[in-house]
């Protein structure tokens, strides 16, 4: 093996790059859903997520909004636009989706959420390498009859970071790639 490269507990990884828990290049949480019993809770202003909307994209609307009365009297927070959200559960269907927020939103408490730690992670950079990393997640959900992830399992999941300017030119060409294939399924519809 040359100094091109290292070994890690994950595999033989560039030397330039570390192998990072999630839980320590962004915060992880999620959120919660207000009593539905309580009208006050809902139709309001505040957009609400929920795993149907996560499909790898970026979220850009919300199919349900709540009121700032359902944010202070549930778990339910709002999170900024930028924030990747990931499906915890779900029959294989669903569970390890990732999206990320294009606007501010709730969620409920079925999406993780991860705010990256902009000094060491890009949140395009983590998008596409969530998205890559599916299958580990639908492996490592733990459960009987029914699998899930859980905050804890994403805090402690291991993935190959690069340093933040390559993070960066990464997500820019495959962001271009993506934009370059979204282009093309356009085209074809028409």
């Amino acid at each position: 093996m040359n100094n091109k490269y290292k070994q890690t507990e994950i595999g033989l990884i560039p030397s330039d790059w570390e192998v990072m828990l999630l839980g320590n290049i962004s915060d992880v949480s999620s959120g919660g859903t207000p009593n539905r019993m309580i009208s006050a809770y809902w139709d309001g202003h505040i957009p609400w997520i929920t795993t149907s909307q996560i499909d790898f994209t970026t979220i850009i609307e919300a199919n349900e909004f709540i009121t700032i009365e359902g944010i202070l009297n549930s778990a339910a927070k709002i999170f900024k636009a930028g924030t990747l959200l990931m499906a915890m559960y779900g029959q294989g269907k669903t569970r390890g989706k990732i999206a990320i927020l294009g606007i501010d939103a709730a969620t409920n408490q079925a999406c993780c959420a991860m705010i990256p730690e902009a000094s060491i992670c890009d949140s395009q950079f983590l998008f596409y390498s969530l998205r890559n990393h599916r299958a580990d997640f639908i492996q490592i959900a733990s459960g009987g009859a029914q699998r899930n992830l859980s905050g804890n399992l994403i805090r402690r999941f291991a993935l190959n970071t690069p340093p933040l300017s390559r993070q960066k030119a990464i997500a820019r060409i495959l962001g271009t790639l993506d934009d370059k294939i979204e282009l093309n399924r356009l085209m074809n519809a028409t």
